[in-house]
């Protein structure tokens, strides 16, 4: 796997010196820059490529399917969770929700922004197979209870989580004026290749769902509204639809 770190480093330096050269010739050429953008983009060696190889190679595909670790996988962790935390006749899908904020910005939980909708519930806790040094990592996966609006069943349990990646993008487009110009670009590029990467791996699809959240300052999703839009969709997409 150290190809793959070289590759990122590659791609994140090639980044920065097409943008650092249109930067140089007209302060920022905002146009040449967007098309140094598609350009490495077209070929996966842009900013936004980099992170989705980043995250799928270094989390997703490590913790969804089964490992040296405990040859067990991210659906059979879940239901032994929901057998041990006595969850099992509550709706909770045997898969994790990846919430990709338009803004970047991910908070430490969910139930911090939204406590009378999210509670969060004791982590999912697993090892998988070592690298880089470590014999055996752990991960853990937050797990919430969101409240339905229904008489029954009156709650849903998931696994749910902000792109970390995009966090850090985040944070760094508040020092580099560069970086927040391209934001959301770099984060819908994000989201359509992570989309699909995700389909296009059998160990992975079906076991992972991202959700778009256009938080970004001035939508009707930004703030606690976003949050409850959040909880909304988690149960559209958890509770089985109700034959016409």
């Amino acid at each position: 796997m150290v190809w793959r770190s070289w590759a990122c480093a590659v791609c994140v330096v090639a980044t920065l010196a097409f943008f650092w050269r249109s930067k140089k010739s007209s302060k920022f050429n905002q146009d040449v820059a967007h098309e140094n953008f598609d350009y490495l983009s077209k070929w996966g060696l842009d900013y936004a490529s980099a992170m989705v190889d980043s995250y799928f190679y270094g989390y997703l595909h490590l913790v969804l399917p089964p490992n040296l670790a405990d040859n067990v996988g991210f659906e059979k962790r879940v239901q032994m969770y929901k057998r041990d935390q006595k969850l099992t006749d509550n709706p909770f899908p045997n898969k994790m929700f990846v919430v990709v904020h338009k803004s970047g910005f991910s908070p430490n939980s969910y139930e911090d922004e939204l406590p009378d909708v999210f509670w969060a519930r004791n982590k999912l806790v697993f090892d998988v197979e070592g690298r880089s040094g470590i014999r055996r990592r752990t991960y853990q996966s937050p797990v919430y209870r969101v409240k339905t609006n229904f008489d029954s069943p009156s709650e849903i349990n998931v696994v749910v989580e902000g792109a970390q990646c995009l966090r850090q993008l985040y944070e760094s487009s508040l020092r580099n004026p560069v970086v927040k110009e391209f934001s959301g670009k770099i984060i819908q590029t994000f989201m359509d290749k992570m989309t699909e990467k995700i389909e296009n791996d059998p160990q992975c699809r079906g076991k992972c769902e991202l959700i778009f959240l256009d938080d970004s300052p001035g939508s009707e999703h930004a703030g606690r509204a976003g949050y409850e839009w959040l909880a909304s969709e988690l149960i559209r997409r958890t509770l089985p639809k109700k034959s016409s």
